[in-house]
């Protein structure tokens, strides 16, 4: 998708879709570091709820900008992404059923 966004909705080229990459990582490395403040949390529930909203505000505006708010919403949505992720893996609950290729028989 960010291929065609950068060459029909931006005009622009290769080096435009390799910032906007790179824009991405740098959101998911801030995210990484707010993953480290919120994962010592007791209560994850609020920003994994604050982490979809966010994202799904950060989508939107990547859907109907056309030029400078579209980077800081990439950003967002690579921070947002990282947070998420990590918080729903963190407290999946399946850690007895990691790496098991079958079930317990009966």
């Amino acid at each position: 998708m960010l291929p065609a966004l950068v060459r029909f909705t931006l005009h622009a080229g290769p080096g435009t879709l390799g910032a906007l990459t790179s824009v991405i990582g740098l959101g998911s490395l801030l995210g990484a570091a707010l993953l480290l403040v919120f994962s010592a949390r007791p209560n994850k529930g609020e920003p994994i709820i604050y982490s979809y909203l966010v994202s799904a505000l950060a989508l939107i505006v990547v859907g109907v900008s056309t030029s400078g708010g579209l980077w800081v919403a990439l950003a967002v949505t690579g921070l947002a992404r990282t947070v998420l992720l990590g918080l729903l893996d963190r407290d999946a609950g399946l850690g007895e059923l990691r790496g098991r290729a079958r079930p317990r028989p009966c």
